[in-house]
């Protein structure tokens, strides 16, 4: 029994290949955005599945494109809130970036609680 080598340009007529370009060309432009944190892994997968037939004449070729990026930074802004008389107002002219990076939680509004031991 001799078969031809698959090729995958050919499977569904080179879709395939289109698709893994397209998340390629998406992973790039995720890397190149200012909001993302720049020192994340942006993962393309191709899987790729064969099932044989029963009787061993022919065989499904499932491929599937995944992509995988990093969460978008957290914007924060600082409110100051303030009453006047009856009326509430809301200050949110100051951009801070307070998160802290390897948590993603602001420091400074973690309460810890205290014990006497």
């Amino acid at each position: 029994m001799s078969w031809e080598p698959v090729d995958v340009n050919l499977i569904n007529h080179g879709e395939v290949v289109g698709q893994v370009n397209h998340h390629i060309n998406e992973a790039v432009k995720d890397a190149l955005d200012p909001n993302k944190p720049a020192n994340k892994v942006r993962r393309v997968t191709l899987k790729i599945e064969i099932l044989p037939t029963e009787d061993r004449q022919q065989a499904a070729i499932k491929a599937t494109v995944e992509t995988k990026f990093p969460p978008d930074v957290p914007g924060v802004d600082m409110l100051t809130i303030y009453r006047e008389r009856k009326q509430g107002f809301i200050n949110t002219d100051e951009q801070l970036d307070i998160f802290d990076p390897e948590t993603g939680e602001v420091p400074s509004l973690i309460r810890k609680e205290q014990t006497n031991d």
